[in-house]
């Protein structure tokens, strides 16, 4: 049998299958298309982008309006209390000026407060009109005509008064109404006090004002947004494809023929970003990938593990990006130097840059970014207080003790846990999380009897057929470095729920460092530094929370650490450990 492609209008539709035998010939379409199923026709794409373009158009329309409505809501949540005091103002004016009147008309308080209906301003008015002195009386300003004119000013100040609160309460409980409705029947979560007086857990889980209704529109939104870029792709099919093989070759050749052609290279990138949407490099690479680009060509920079990367590295992404999202931890690993820091800081004095502010590995993307940010929250810990950006504090990894030991040494206890329990094979064979206390000595930091307590987990695990979902890490290198070859040497991994050994290994074995970003369903945390002389490699891992906090919260339902536990509990943060562990 052989197979041969037959191309379509838009793309490579058919195989072409030719029986050997009988010599009978017919197609079939290739897998993906069948799977998208693209138009048959040029003019059943443009059918196509215009369904999906109206889609889109109608989706956009019905979330702004969401968002104008929500924009009022908050305006008129921030007018309230001047609402609310006008209210009261124009209360106490309307009631000084009804004392006026009461007093003026020689009422006592007793009958006032028993008159049954109660007196109304315009009401009195009339009743008080119908009394008006005569021409002379009035001409010659007699006692009574005086009398009569005082207590009608303090009427009509009484009904300007009225109507002045009418206004205001009206006007106050129409907010009320609204802002009411919105809470009750629509589900909107105002940032009202009501919120604010929250439970610290409850607050952080909330949503103020996006309801689940507003996301099904944002979400909308977001997938008419994806089908109507697929339906401009298929209606344009070939410029497009033009575009993307004249930007693959600059991808090969780092520039374009002629000055003319070099100013469109920002179109090319537009036609990539149109296929696909988000495309993810190093800072390392922007350079190479992005160094032809006018500033501000591009339009949003996310920056993950930005607490790892070091300050100057983002630099080029940024210049070339109109908006950024960072997002980091500072209280992770930090970003890894290999400069001495006296260079280091020798190098920020000569330029005039405070090195504590600007140099590594104090100072991050994360740290650079918060420092700028319109919004900070002030968090104190052990060593001082700490400036962060938006702290998103709430926590859906890790299980207990995993989420305590973090939440207590990094996080000032204000993390929120919205973890929901989940059975763990591993856990029901090795038990609940522990400390293993290993006594024994080796070479440099690494120590044999250690690794044999990771051997032992490990058989156990085997042995009961658990899936192999953790890491196995440790502070230094060498440790990582000895355990790789223990375990490489042992054959443990051998036909055991894993193809590759050797990938195994070096994905899963290695340093704390290594780990950072990953997870998995349990950690093996081998400390090492055996001998009682190194407390300074002890006192290193345990100076900082970043270290621990790391090492912990890759485990989402179980830690287990091995370790010499009457040395390490002395290390710094290592306390936090020792208390909450078995």
């Amino acid at each position: 049998m052989t197979v041969a492609h037959a191309g379509g209008p838009l793309s490579t539709r058919y195989f072409t299958i030719t029986d050997s035998i009988t010599r009978q010939v017919y197609q079939r379409p290739s897998r993906i298309v069948a799977a998208e199923k693209p138009p048959s026709s040029r003019g059943e794409a443009l059918e196509r982008w215009r369904a999906a373009r109206t889609r889109f158009l109608k989706a956009l329309d019905e979330s702004r309006r969401r968002q104008t409505w929500l924009e009022s809501l908050y305006d008129e949540l921030q007018r309230l209390p001047r609402f609310d005091q006008e209210e009261k103002s124009t209360s106490i004016q309307r009631d000084a000026a009804i004392e006026n009147f009461r007093q003026s008309k020689g009422i006592s308080a007793a009958a006032w407060k028993a008159a049954n209906p109660p007196p109304s301003a315009e009401l009195e008015l009339r009743i008080h009109d119908l009394s008006k002195p005569g021409f002379w009386a009035r001409l010659l300003r007699t006692r009574s005509a005086r009398k009569w004119g005082e207590v009608r000013q303090a009427l009509l100040e009484w009904q300007n008064a009225q109507a002045t609160w009418q206004v205001a309460y009206s006007q106050y409980q129409q907010v009320k109404q609204r802002l009411s409705d919105a809470q009750q029947k629509h589900g909107i979560i105002m940032t009202d006090d009501a919120f604010f007086s929250l439970d610290h857990d409850k607050r952080h889980q909330a949503t103020p004002w996006c309801s689940c209704a507003t996301q099904y529109l944002r979400d909308e939104v977001f997938i008419s947004a994806m089908a109507l870029h697929r339906a401009f792709i298929d209606a344009a099919a070939k410029p497009l494809r033009h575009n993307l093989g004249a930007l693959m070759n600059v991808f090969t050749t780092q520039t374009l023929p002629g000055q003319a052609k070099q100013a469109l290279l920002l179109d090319l990138w537009a036609s990539l970003f149109l296929v696909v949407p988000l495309i993810s490099t190093t800072f390392a690479s922007v350079n190479r990938m992005l160094g032809k680009l006018p500033p501000e060509s591009l339009g949003w920079l996310f920056v993950d593990e930005a607490g790892q990367a070091l300050p100057q590295g983002a630099v080029g992404a940024l210049l070339r990006t109109r908006r950024a999202i960072v997002v980091g931890d500072p209280v992770q690993i930090e970003p890894v130097v290999v400069l001495p820091d006296t260079m280091t800081h020798a190098i920020c004095l000569r330029l005039g840059a405070d090195p504590n502010h600007y140099a590594a590995p104090s100072a991050s993307v994360q740290t650079l970014v918060d420092s700028a940010s319109s919004y900070a929250s002030e968090f104190q810990t052990d060593v001082g207080s700490r400036s962060v950006g938006v702290p998103l504090l709430v926590h859906r990894r890790c299980s207990e003790p995993m989420f305590s030991v973090s939440n207590r040494i990094a996080y000032s206890g204000l993390m929120v846990c919205a973890k929901f329990p989940q059975p763990s094979a591993i856990r029901e064979v090795l038990g609940p999380s522990a400390w293993i206390h290993v006594e024994g000595s080796g070479e440099d930091k690494w120590c044999r009897e250690e690794g044999d307590e990771v051997m032992r987990l490990l058989h156990r695990l085997r042995a009961a057929g658990a899936k192999p979902d953790l890491y196995a890490i440790t502070p230094f290198v060498i440790v990582a470095d000895r355990l790789r070859r223990t375990i490489r040497e042992s054959g443990v991994l051998r036909g055991w729920a894993t193809e590759d050994e050797w990938r195994w290994v070096n994905e899963r074995v290695g340093t704390v460092h290594t780990a950072q970003g990953r997870e998995a369903e349990a950690v093996i945390l081998v400390l090492g530094a055996p001998h009682p002389t190194q407390t300074g490699a002890r006192g290193w891992a345990g100076g900082r929370p970043n270290l621990l906090n790391v090492a912990v919260t890759r485990a989402k339902e179980a830690v287990y650490v091995i370790g010499n536990r009457q040395l390490w509990r002395e290390a710094g943060v290592f306390r936090e450990l020792d208390g909450r562990l078995q």
